[in-house]
């Protein structure tokens, strides 16, 4: 890469050269004070997908809510729960819209069962590794690959496997530090709930929840 080549310094602040264990510590901490919180408009974006179109939340909510998984190939939780994920998107009726959107790599240039990934340096090679991300896990839902400087993923919340649900009038309604296929479609079923009592001429009574959530051990002790 020539100098002229060369990212833009938050290009090159994001796209770490190596994971480091800290690298989230601050984030994670906090999470739960950062500007956007749950019952605040959602940021707008419109990012380019892997199969040559575009991904616009506004243009999305006109159709109805709209779920948001952020990740990477490099990030392992990512690899082993989005298969569920995408199993859920696909059971759901038409008007809901899922969108993947790719990352940076969170374990750059390092061993994994898939391969190594070098820190993204085009939007190009971002795009490639996204279709590839894609096609090797067979997802059917959208997958959209964040600029150079993580400029949506940033937005959201920076984590390496995070989760955000828009509701269709821009309100983001949740938004989780790891992505779950089970809590993602408790959301949905609560959103198409308050729906069909809209539908009915009632008002539904929000409640804002906050919890904090056991996950499941990466590898399983023998």
């Amino acid at each position: 890469m020539t100098t002229s080549e060369r990212l833009p310094t938050a290009a090159e602040h994001y796209n770490v050269p190596a994971y480091y264990r800290t690298i989230n510590r601050e984030i994670r901490r906090a999470y739960a004070g950062q500007p956007l919180r749950v019952g605040q408009p959602a940021p707008s974006f419109r990012l380019p997908t892997v199969d040559g179109g575009q991904a616009d939340l506004d243009e999305l909510r006109e159709s109805g809510h709209v779920v948001l998984v952020f990740g990477c190939y490099s990030a392992p939780p990512c690899v082993r729960e989005l298969p569920e994920i995408d199993k859920l998107a696909a059971a759901q009726p038409p008007g809901l819209a899922m969108v993947f959107v790719y990352t940076r790599e969170i374990h750059p240039n390092e061993d994994l069962p898939q391969g190594r990934f070098a820190p993204h340096d085009s939007l190009a090679a971002k795009l490639a590794v996204a279709r590839r991300f894609r096609d090797d896990l067979g997802l059917h839902l959208t997958v959209a690959a964040d600029d150079l400087e993580g400029s949506v993923h940033q937005a959201y919340g920076t984590l390496p496997f995070c989760a955000a649900v828009v509701r269709r009038d821009g309100l983001l309604v949740h938004r989780s530090e790891w992505a779950s296929a089970g809590q993602l479609a408790a959301v949905i079923a609560n959103l198409a709930q308050a729906d069909q009592r809209l539908a009915a001429g009632e008002q539904p009574r929000m409640s804002l929840n906050e919890t904090l959530w056991s996950m499941e051990r990466l590898t399983k002790k023998p």
